[in-house]
C-alpha cells in the first residue's frame, strides 16, 4: 500500500489540469457585498478546517463505512475525499482516516445510493481510466469498464421509481447501467449535430474543443400538459442544454456559450425576470428551476423551458449548488453558491451577491449535507491547494450595509 506521506506526489487529475491551464497565481478576491439590507438571513461561517496529504478531485456524502469503523453521531454524513491515487479518504474534524485503495487511476467522481437493494448506501467511484467501482459497506462488488475517463456520474430515477446510473466521459459518450447490466449509450456530439441547421446556426464560435461531458443533472419538470416529467440534463462542448429520456434525446435548447455547471432550486421569482433579457424559449412551462453556469461569467436561468439571464460574473464558472437553511420561510428563494475561477465562493440570493467567502485557493469541488447532525445543512468545499473546508450558516446575526 502506497504511503500517504507520498500521495502529494503523484500527477495532477484532469479536472484539476483543466483549471491551470487558464490560471493566474491566486490573487486575494476583494469581497463585494450586495448595497441592499438583508436582515435575519444568514451569515456563513467556516467550521473546521483540513490540510490533506494528497489531492482533493471530488467530494461525496453519506454513510458508508461499517458502523464499527465510523465515529460520527446520529444524523451526521460521512466526507469521502476522491484522490489522485485512487483511494479514498474519511475525514472528519478530528481526524483523516483511509477507506479504501480502488487500484485505479485519479479519481473524478462518486456517487453513493443503495444499486444493489440491499438496503444500505453504495459508494459508486469512477476514475481518469474509465474504471466504474461499486463499493458496498467497504468491500468491492462490482467493476466495469467505459471507453473514456469518468467526468460526471448521477442517478437517474424513472417514472416507475426504476434507476439508471449515468456517466459521461471525456470522449462525450453518456453511457447508463444498474449493478448488473448495461441499458443504453449515447455520444452526444452526434445528437448536436443531427439538430437543425436554424438552431445551430451561429453557435459554432461557441463549440468548445474538448468534446467531454461538462455537466449532468436530473430533474423533474412539467410539460405543457402540466404532467410532471423527469429528464436528463447533459451539456458537452456545444452551446446547448439537452433533455434526455432513456438515451433518447427529446429537446435541446440553445444557451449562449458552454455550459459547465448546473444546479436546480428555487432561485428567482418570475415577476423578477425582465421580457427584454430572455435568451431562447419554448411554449411550456416547469416548475423547477435549474441555474447553469457559463463559460462565459454568467449564470442563466431554465425555467418554462426558457432561459434568461440571472447574473454575471468576471470568470468562467465551474460549481454551482443551491443550499437551503431549513429555518428559512418557504416563500424565500434559495441561496446560490457558485465557485469558479477565482479564490472565492459567491453567495447570492434572487440574483443578488449577498456575501463573498474569500477561499486560499480555487475551489474545485462542492458538496452540501448535515455533516455534523445538528440537523441543519452546511456545505463542503475542496480546493486545489489539498485543503477540506466546512461551512455553516448563522441566521442570528446577518446583516449586509
Amino acid at each position: 500500500m502506497e504511503s500517504l506521506d507520498n500521495i502529494s506526489q503523484t500527477p495532477l487529475s484532469e479536472n484539476q489540469e483543466n483549471l491551470l491551464k487558464a490560471r493566474s497565481p491566486p490573487e486575494l478576491v476583494t469581497s463585494t457585498p450586495s448595497k441592499r439590507s438583508r436582515a435575519g438571513l444568514p451569515s456563513f461561517k467556516r467550521l473546521w478546517t483540513r490540510k490533506l496529504s494528497s489531492s482533493v478531485n471530488c467530494l461525496a456524502l453519506g454513510n458508508v463505512m461499517t458502523e464499527k469503523k465510523s465515529n460520527l453521531k446520529k444524523g451526521a454524513l460521512d466526507i469521502i475525499v476522491g484522490t489522485d491515487t485512487g483511494q479514498l479518504l474519511n475525514i472528519n474534524e478530528d481526524q483523516e482516516g483511509f477507506i479504501l485503495e480502488t487500484k485505479g487511476g485519479p479519481i473524478q467522481s462518486m456517487l453513493i445510493y443503495d444499486v444493489t437493494g440491499f438496503g444500505c448506501p453504495d459508494l459508486i467511484v469512477g476514475d481518469s481510466y474509465g474504471a466504474i467501482s461499486i463499493f458496498e459497506r467497504e468491500q468491492l462488488i462490482g467493476k466495469r469498464n467505459i471507453s473514456a475517463s469518468v467526468k460526471h456520474m448521477a442517478i437517474f430515477h424513472d417514472a416507475v421509481n426504476g434507476f439508471e446510473i449515468v456517466v459521461g466521459d471525456s470522449a462525450g459518450v453518456l453511457s447508463a447501467f444498474t449493478a448488473s447490466y448495461d441499458i443504453w449509450r449515447l455520444k452526444l456530439t452526434d445528437e448536436t449535430d443531427i439538430l437543425p441547421r436554424e438552431i445551430r446556426e451561429g453557435m459554432e464560435e461557441n463549440v468548445a474543443l474538448d468534446p467531454a461531458i461538462r455537466c449532468i443533472l436530473c430533474v423533474s419538470l412539467l410539460d405543457s400538459h402540466q404532467i410532471e416529467t423527469k429528464y436528463l440534463l447533459a451539456c458537452d462542448r456545444s452551446p446547448f442544454v439537452h433533455f434526455l429520456q432513456g438515451g433518447i434525446r427529446r429537446l435541446s435548447i440553445p444557451v449562449p456559450c458552454v455550459v459547465n455547471a448546473m444546479c436546480s432550486g428555487y432561485f428567482s421569482r418570475k415577476d423578477n425576470f425582465d421580457p427584454e433579457i430572455f435568451v431562447s424559449k419554448n411554449n411550456t412551462s416547469a416548475a423547477t428551476q435549474v441555474a447553469l453556469g457559463g463559460d462565459d461569467g454568467q449564470v442563466y436561468l431554465l425555467e418554462d423551458y426558457t432561459i434568461v439571464n440571472l447574473l454575471k460574473m468576471d470568470q468562467p464558472i465551474t460549481n454551482l449548488k443551491s443550499f437551503r437553511p431549513h429555518d428559512l420561510d418557504s416563500t424565500e428563494t434559495d441561496f446560490l453558491l457558485c465557485t469558479g475561477y477565482f479564490n472565492e465562493i459567491r453567495v447570492y440570493k434572487d440574483a443578488e451577491l449577498i456575501c463573498s467567502i474569500i477561499t486560499e485557493d480555487w475551489v474545485c469541488c462542492i458538496m452540501v449535507g448535515d455533516v455534523d447532525g445538528d440537523g441543519e445543512a452546511e456545505f463542503v468545499i475542496g480546493m486545489m491547494n489539498q485543503v477540506v473546508e466546512v461551512y455553516g450558516c448563522d441566521s442570528s446575526d446577518y446583516m449586509l450595509e
